[in-house]
């Protein structure tokens, strides 16, 4: 999702959220508006984090509620961050939408890292998992319920990266100047609009992707001495699946062991870890007994 954060002139185009005295757009109106420049702050140092979590309280809450909140940090952020993340998300129950006002009691936070979220999820054990994001890709591996650390990376291999690349790409074919933000629906439908047309960038989507596998690949390989013994590979996040589909499902490493997990399944593993915290049993698709 994306923010933009109006200044005093601005006409909103769709509800706002307010909060200590600044106003913002939230979602698809702001990604139309914003300034697509690409920033690499760590997630609980990006206002927009803070902006969202409050656009999301403000669709499952009552304007005077209480909510517990389960959220995730990079692997690489999780020890330096963590703390002040969670003190910061305590204190975001006093905002505006959409005129309205919401006073919300944040009882209480749980941190975890991003990678978990997939294995809590589907709770299942002895796996592997490639967790691609927009900005990193998280090699993790989970035996007998324990997360192992020394197979467990953070690498600058986003989806980001994958778009940066098609969009240097793109103005060396057509001098079509475009940023990586931009190019999300290219990415899926493998056309970008030229001359009132869809132009088939397949080729480009192709090499792209090709080489953005074999990177994924290399690390695979590099940080998994064991892929070989592992009982499956789980692949995770919404940007991975264009590189699963296209390149890893039917490699001899992953045609039998492997399973796509659709994009919210990092979001369903943070669920099930909130009602099991909060003394619900959640069942097999994440709701509680």
């Amino acid at each position: 999702s994306f923010v933009r954060e109006l200044v005093d002139t601005d006409e909103p185009s769709g509800p706002v959220l307010e909060w200590e005295g600044s106003r913002y757009l939230v979602g698809e109106v702001a990604r139309e508006s914003r300034d697509s420049s690409f920033t690499s702050t760590p997630r609980s140092q990006d206002l927009d984090t803070y902006v969202l979590l409050q656009y999301a309280m403000a669709q499952i809450c009552n304007p005077v509620d209480s909510i517990f909140v389960v959220t995730g940090l990079p692997d690489k952020e999780y020890p330096i961050y963590k703390d002040e993340f969670k003190r910061r998300i305590s204190k975001l129950g006093q905002f505006f939408w959409n005129g309205i006002e919401y006073n919300l009691h944040v009882e209480a936070v749980q941190i975890v890292k991003q990678s978990k979220g997939a294995f809590f999820s589907i709770a299942i054990d002895g796996q592997g998992n490639e967790l691609a994001g927009w900005r990193t890709m998280f090699t993790t591996q989970i035996i007998n319920m324990e997360y192992m650390n020394d197979y467990s990376r953070t690498h600058e291999l986003g989806m980001y990266h994958v778009a940066k690349s098609l969009a240097q790409k793109i103005y060396e074919k057509y001098q079509e100047d475009y940023h990586p933000e931009q190019l999300e629906q290219a990415i899926i439908t493998g056309t970008i609009p030229l001359y009132g047309t869809d132009e088939d960038i397949s080729d480009l989507l192709d090499a792209v992707f090709s080489e953005a596998a074999e990177k994924v690949l290399e690390a695979i390989g590099r940080e998994w001495p064991n892929l070989s013994r592992l009982d499956g590979v789980l692949f995770a996040g919404g940007s991975v699946q264009a590189l699963y589909e296209r390149y890893f499902a039917t490699r001899k490493e992953f045609a039998n062991n492997s399973k796509l997990l659709d994009r919210f399944a990092v979001v369903r593993g943070y669920r099930r870890l909130g009602l099991a915290l909060m003394g619900g049993v959640p069942d097999a698709t994440g709701q509680s007994a």
